[in-house]
């Protein structure tokens, strides 16, 4: 996966951003305005916007809950986060 490149920070905790990979249908595409994405350091839903990445209105957390593919990749950060988490702890 190669992903497409692009410069943002996350609307949450400010993380740089610089690239984005679609991980529900394998395809490499670019992300369009209104698409969501998971923030890889806080696991806080983003929405592409002109380039740039913002926060979800009211009625887009309702889509987005109620979305299986955004379920499924939020999931995914939880237990990437929690195998991570477990992994540092254990070298300690």
């Amino acid at each position: 996966m190669t992903g497409h490149v692009f410069y943002s920070n996350c609307a949450w905790c400010g993380t740089r951003h610089d690239r984005a990979t679609n991980a529900t249908d394998g395809e490499e595409c670019a992300p369009v305005d209104g698409d969501a994405t998971v923030c890889f350091a806080c696991g806080e839903w983003l929405i592409f916007e002109h380039g740039y990445l913002r926060r979800p209105t009211a009625a887009e957390f309702i889509e987005i809950g109620s979305d299986d593919d955004c379920r499924r990749a939020r999931a995914a950060w939880v237990f990437m986060t929690r195998t991570s988490e477990q992994f540092t702890d254990s070298a300690k």
